[in-house]
């Protein structure tokens, strides 16, 4: 906690608004989405001359309802921390976050990490429900400086650590620590048009014990069924854990980026893709009574991402629209069958465009529309499961300005959501086992369901002794409509419900 307030009160001494980014504007959707495109990678935080600000908030979140993925949590309340800005320290441009998040999760079955839309393949898990407690630490910081008239040099460091555990039988504890260190460069080869590119090299590590208090649930067997530590080697595959129960990985990559801004009459257009390769080891490490480390498999995964952003600004309105495709393939090695076992593919194509009213450089009103198509597949070769989804989503959301004087305002926001399956293919074995009957088909249910989303937003600003402080409330709540498929018997199936409220309050400086 006192580190916390040591970078909440460097940020209150040295951070300042720009004059020309009024408080209303950096709460716009606009001005976040072009700044969360560009400040997260040294390959385009340069381009973030004409900003300086920060933003310091905390809060606290609560997600509760039955409709949901099987191995997330029925609820979950987040408490939070955080800060991120970007100001200029003589001939340095210096962007930096920070954050801290404790999350806590109730009834979460069949996984013992804190990876829920990971795509490796090895993990823990069992049938009990549990609850957990996560602590997560994420600390981000780039800096540029321009050389001459044509090049500008760049680097960032991200580094994330995450440590959750689960407080009943089987009691896992799991560790997940992430570093990546980018160097950059941009070439400016006109006034209007200029390229970068960048590299990146990833070390990831992840751990997870686990431990049991009452020895009758550590042997499991038919009296406790439920209390088997079982480990996954795919989306099916797996395998009862009696001895032996810490599972590590290690992982390395790199990444090219590339970049290209070209300024036109019809806009400004910035272009950014990235390469990532990253080879992942999973093995039963060593123990006291002589075992020697045991690898189970190693995952291998590529990660393409091309983001296209066009910005048509006029005094009265501006135009932004942010278009985006992922890639992200992965496949494994299992060394009990000396071959490849499991696949994993996630493919999306996004489009978001945003379209804001000004008036005196203030926004009055934005518009904003979010469509998605996504693709995700997985098979797991011994155990004869795959599963295919396809889904779309659209969300239409709209928001305006009220001002109470210079720097005191209310912004008011409705959005409504709604998902829709376009194709689906789900294969399991005759002889199902607890995975594909508490997971695999209930996952299938959840992808196959229409559901339709509301929310509301609302934030107001205010000056606290000339800082500009805000509060912001948001909520929401997802229907779903299930049918259940006789060709797919289910022993349980998602709810139908999903709500969310979230508070928060924080300044911008």
């Amino acid at each position: 906690m006192k580190k916390i307030l040591q970078v909440w009160l460097f940020c209150l001494a040295f951070q300042q608004l720009n004059a020309q980014d009024s408080i209303a504007s950096v709460q716009s959707e606009v001005f976040n989405q072009r700044y969360r495109l560009l400040a997260a990678d040294a390959v385009s935080q340069p381009l973030l001359q004409d900003v300086t600000f920060n933003i310091v908030e905390a809060g606290y979140k609560r997600k509760n309802g039955e409709y949901r993925l099987a191995q997330d949590a029925s609820s979950q309340r987040d408490f939070y921390f955080r800060t991120s800005g970007t100001r200029r320290i003589k001939s340095f441009l210096v962007s930096g976050s920070f954050g801290y998040e404790r999350v806590v999760q109730d009834s979460t079955a069949y996984t013992l990490r804190y990876d829920l839309h990971g795509a490796s393949p090895y993990y823990f898990y069992t049938v009990k429900k549990g609850h957990w407690d996560i602590g997560h630490y994420s600390l981000n910081g780039v800096v540029s400086k321009t050389i001459g008239d044509k090049f500008t040099v760049a680097a960032a460091g991200h580094y994330n650590s995450l440590n959750g555990w689960r407080s009943s039988d089987p009691r896992p504890e799991y560790f997940d620590q992430y570093m990546e260190f980018a160097p950059a460069t941009q070439y400016r080869f006109s006034d209007k048009q200029l390229i970068g590119i960048g590299g990146r090299y990833i070390k990831r590590r992840t751990e997870t014990s686990v431990e049991y208090r009452n020895d009758n649930y550590s042997m499991g067997g038919g009296q406790y069924p439920e209390y088997i530590t079982y480990l996954q080697y795919g989306y099916g595959r797996q395998k009862n854990q009696s001895t032996r129960r810490n599972i590590r990985s290690k992982a390395t990559g790199w990444a090219a980026d590339a970049l290209y801004q070209g300024k036109f009459s019809f806009g400004e257009l910035t272009v950014k893709g990235s390469y990532r390769q990253i080879d992942s080891e999973f093995f039963l490490p060593g123990t006291q009574t002589g075992d020697i480390p045991l690898t189970v498999g190693f995952f291998y995964e590529d990660i393409a991402d091309v983001t296209a952003q066009w910005r048509f600004m006029r005094p009265q309105y501006s135009i932004d629209i942010l278009a985006a495709y992922q890639y992200h393939y992965g496949q494994d090695l299992n060394t009990e069958f000396s071959a490849n076992n499991y696949l994993y593919s996630f493919e999306q194509l996004s489009i978001r465009p945003v379209y804001t009213r000004r008036k005196d450089n203030l926004p009055v009103y934005e518009i904003l529309l979010d469509a998605r198509l996504s693709d995700l597949y997985r098979a797991d070769g011994s155990s004869n499961v795959l599963t295919d989804y396809q889904v779309a989503r659209g969300m239409a959301q709209a928001a305006g300005f009220l001002y109470f004087g210079e720097k005191q305002f209310l912004k008011a926001g409705l959005a409504a959501e709604v998902q829709l399956p376009v194709s689906s293919k789900v294969q399991t074995p005759t002889q199902s086992s607890a995975f594909t009957q508490g997971v695999v088909i209930p996952d299938a249910y959840y992808q196959r369901a229409t559901s339709f989303t509301g929310r509301v937003d609302l934030l107001y600003s205010f000056p606290v002794d000339k800082v500009n402080s805000f509060i912001r409330l948001q909520s929401g709540l997802q229907q779903a409509a299930i049918k259940q498929n006789r060709l797919l018997p289910a022993t349980q199936l998602p709810g139908k419900q999903r709500w969310f409220y979230e508070l928060t309050i924080g300044v911008t400086l």
